[in-house]
């Protein structure tokens, strides 16, 4: 998995919010995670910037890629998502009426 991804969902931010921080495309950026085009100097700066890692994870993602081996096994849905606890929580939160 790229360093960009990992620190994105380590954050529990979707492809469209870092989209919307940096002003780029969802499918660019999901090109860019995937190793399907090069990032830009300056979109590798703004995506530094809002993730707070290096430039250069970004610009050479295999420089900074762990071995899939290295991927836990046997997680609970809890720990392989701890995300969607933090989405389901900003979505009660931002619930009109309530």
């Amino acid at each position: 998995m790229s360093p960009l991804r990992t620190r994105r969902e380590a954050l529990c931010m979707s492809l469209y919010d870092l989209s919307e921080k940096v002003d780029a495309s969802v499918p660019h950026l999901s090109n860019i995670e995937t190793d399907k085009v090069r990032c830009s100097p300056a979109l590798a700066e703004r995506i530094a910037k809002v993730l707070e890692i290096s430039e250069l994870e970004i610009l050479y993602p295999d420089r900074y890629t762990q071995p899939a081996a290295n991927a836990p096994m046997n997680v609970s849905s809890s720990t392989a998502y701890p995300c969607s606890q933090a989405v389901a929580h900003r979505a009660r939160a931002q619930a009109p009426g309530e």
